[in-house]
């Protein structure tokens, strides 16, 4: 969907109310993959790389959370009419925007914040996230499975054991790979 200065890129899955999905920093849609089957069930599931995230373009002034913010409503009324009724989750970083995608934009039905990030209340890592970056730039796919793998383990989940499959490595190296958008500062603002 292109809006004044942005394309956003979103996907829909389902029929029935609206549900959108917002996933966190160093994400894209596929935070939700092993939601979506389910939840189109009973939703018109909508899940957009935020801007400055996977398929979707930076938001300008870059790295402005108001911009994105707006962008994402703009481009969501395109998809589903200004105004109209939606459920609406977020999941860490997404739950930042979406808190301020429910203050802006009338209609949200209900919202549901999980690991919501900008509360300002201190973190609890399990261990020391290692850089990513200098793995992915090297060409070793090896190197950048092992980093990925280890942070996955240490921020994104629980409970380690089977959780980290194919499928997660996988969403977490293209989604990190694919951000541009720089959130740390705002995840970890009031």
């Amino acid at each position: 969907v292109d809006v004044p200065g942005v394309t956003v890129s979103w996907r829909r899955f389902g029929t029935g109310p609206h549900l959108v999905l917002l996933h966190g920093g160093h994400g894209s849609w596929l935070h939700w993959v092993r939601n979506i089957e389910f939840l189109a069930r009973h939703f018109s599931v909508w899940v957009p790389d935020l801007p400055g995230y996977g398929a979707s373009a930076l938001a300008h002034p870059a790295g402005d959370l108001d911009a994105l913010v707006r962008a994402t409503a703009d481009s969501l009324d395109v998809l589903i009419g200004a105004g109209t009724p939606f459920r609406l989750a977020g999941f860490s970083f997404g739950g930042l925007v979406a808190t301020r995608l429910a203050a802006l934009r009338p209609g949200v039905t209900q919202l549901a914040l999980l690991g919501s990030a900008g509360h300002g209340t201190a973190r609890r890592p399990r261990g020391k996230l290692l850089e990513w970056k200098a793995a992915a730039r090297s060409g070793d796919a090896a190197a950048l499975a092992g980093v990925m793998r280890h942070n996955l383990g240490v921020h994104m989940l629980h409970a380690q054991g089977d959780a980290i499959d194919a499928l997660a490595l996988h969403v977490h190296t293209v989604s990190c790979l694919h951000t541009r958008f720089r959130s740390r500062h705002l995840s970890l603002a009031a």
